[in-house]
């Protein structure tokens, strides 16, 4: 009976150490997609140099908020969006300004979709 018990405790704790790291991963997310919107609807084009502070700030704040994500998921997605965040601010002094927005669009495309993986939907799982 203590073997049951123990059993049970070890699934509860585990389910919810589970659904703690996925509430922590969709808050994480979901301030880095806002602090992207932000950063889109705010850029302009004629004057791409006043994105670059803003973009240093962005480059930070990914850094502290997915600092333990690979923790419990998979990294390669993330490494991802972080080389692509790591050219932005080459693309603000040397690039087209267009791409700066194409860039921080595909990035938050690749957050929602690193999130999107890690929920534990059938679709996931097969």
């Amino acid at each position: 009976m203590k073997r049951l018990i123990v059993a049970v405790a070890i699934a509860l704790v585990l389910t919810g150490s589970c659904i703690a790291s996925l509430r922590y991963q969709k808050a994480q997310t979901d301030a880095l997609i806002a602090r992207i919107d932000t950063l889109v609807a705010t850029f302009d084009p004629h004057h791409p140099e006043t994105a670059a502070a803003p973009t240093a700030a962005l480059l930070r704040e990914f850094d502290r908020r997915t600092a333990v994500f690979p923790v419990f998921s998979r990294h390669a997605t993330l490494t991802d969006v972080k080389c692509d965040l790591a050219t932005l601010p080459v693309l603000l002094e040397k690039g087209e300004p267009l791409d700066y927005t194409a860039t921080l669009l595909r990035c938050r495309e690749r957050l929602s979709a690193y999130y999107r993986l890690e929920l534990p939907l059938l679709e996931n799982i097969l």
